[in-house]
């Protein structure tokens, strides 16, 4: 058996096309979509995914604005974001990480309106999806549910095993998973008997960050595996946390690395910002 391959890139593509459609009709009603980054050059790898938002906003007809915080402190970073919140003329707002030292992560995300945290990231948001009532749900699990979705794969009473506990990725999904009637596993560095926990999964999530950790020894045959892990092999080569060879061989279907969850994650910033315009 060869399992299908789930590519992020369709669905990024047919979102894309969604929000194109919408934003001209916000236009219309004088209503012109924009997205603040609060970004610093403490990491370049960073600076590369700023750009490429500022391309898809350009594609999409969303306004971008960047701002840089290298010369703020917390507190008067805090109160920058506090007063960008408020203007009527931003929509959404995205905190780069990662962050100096210097800066509080904590107070810096939940400076943000709840409404105009485009990556889920506050506080509130986070509870907020316990109750399937978040404003935004973050962007990587968002996209990790629009995967499934677009390529009809059920979550109703599926075994789903996520190797991530982190806020960023495994909590709020375990959170969205379980309101879509999954059965929902968490693992994370400390579990014990991992591989076997995987292998009981009908759904396997894992962004574990390291290189074709997740092997044959992880899948269950006839899985659906949807690798979120983006990583450098020894040979510098971009992959996941998956041996996508030996998935292929056991999965009904797999999402590559590159061109799977990591492409729609980066437009699902953008589908929060111009839902909550119209909310």
């Amino acid at each position: 058996m060869v399992a299908k391959i789930l590519y992020g890139t369709e669905v990024a593509n047919k979102i894309k096309e969604e929000l194109i459609t919408k934003t001209e009709e916000l236009k219309k009603d004088n209503i012109f979509p924009h997205l603040v980054v609060i970004s610093t050059s403490y990491d370049k790898s960073s600076q590369v995914y700023v750009k490429s938002l500022e391309k898809k906003c350009n594609s999409i007809g969303i306004k971008f604005t960047e701002i840089n915080i290298d010369e703020y402190d917390t507190t008067s970073a805090v109160e920058l974001i506090k007063k960008t919140s408020h203007r009527d003329d931003v929509h959404g707002i995205l905190i780069q990480s990662p962050l100096p030292k210097q800066f509080d992560s904590f107070m810096l995300k939940n400076s943000i309106s709840p409404e105009k945290d485009v990556d889920g990231c506050t506080a509130e948001n986070q509870g907020r999806i316990a109750y399937n009532k978040a404003f935004n749900q973050p962007c990587t699990p968002a996209g990790i549910v629009e995967i499934l979705k677009y390529y009809e794969i059920p979550t109703e009473g599926k075994n789903v095993v996520i190797v991530n506990r982190t806020p960023v990725i495994g909590k709020p999904l375990s959170f969205m998973l379980l309101n879509l009637n999954a059965t929902v596993t968490i693992c994370h560095s400390k579990t014990v008997n991992l591989p076997s926990i995987c292998k009981n999964a009908d759904i396997l999530i894992t962004a574990i960050g390291k290189a074709n950790f997740i092997g044959k020894d992880y899948i269950k045959p006839n899985s659906v595996v949807i690798d979120a892990g983006i990583n450098c092999d020894e040979n510098g080569k971009i992959v996941g946390d998956v041996v996508f060879d030996e998935a292929m061989e056991l999965c009904e279907a797999v999402t590559p690395v590159p061109k799977g969850v990591g492409t729609v994650t980066s437009i699902m910033a953008m589908k929060n910002l111009i839902e909550n315009i119209k909310k």
